[in-house]
């Protein structure tokens, strides 16, 4: 959950305050601890989450878990890349 948190903190911490950026950062977490909870709430479930789909198809929601983070993480470096930009040009004021 941890990941679910940071990535998104990452993001919003270029747009919005510390303190907005931290509880977003936590909604976050929160709601990837309940796709969690509802991936391995069945047996079946459990085993492709943490060892893998082996032989067979995997589930979706469980590449969608594994992708949200990655997706915001590559947000966050390109709002970050933005801000730099815009610092340098004299654009960005805090």
């Amino acid at each position: 959950m941890g990941l679910w948190f940071v990535t998104v903190y990452l993001a919003f911490e270029v747009w919005l305050p510390t303190r907005w950026a931290i509880g977003c950062g936590f909604i976050n977490a929160l709601i990837g601890a309940a796709l969690l909870v509802m991936v391995t709430w069945t047996e079946e479930g459990a085993k492709i989450f943490y060892d893998g789909p082996g032989e067979k198809e995997g589930w979706l929601i469980i590449a969608v878990m594994w992708s949200i983070p990655a997706a915001i993480f590559t947000i966050a470096v390109l709002w970050w890349g933005m801000r730099l930009i815009f610092q340098l040009l004299g654009w960005w004021r805090l």
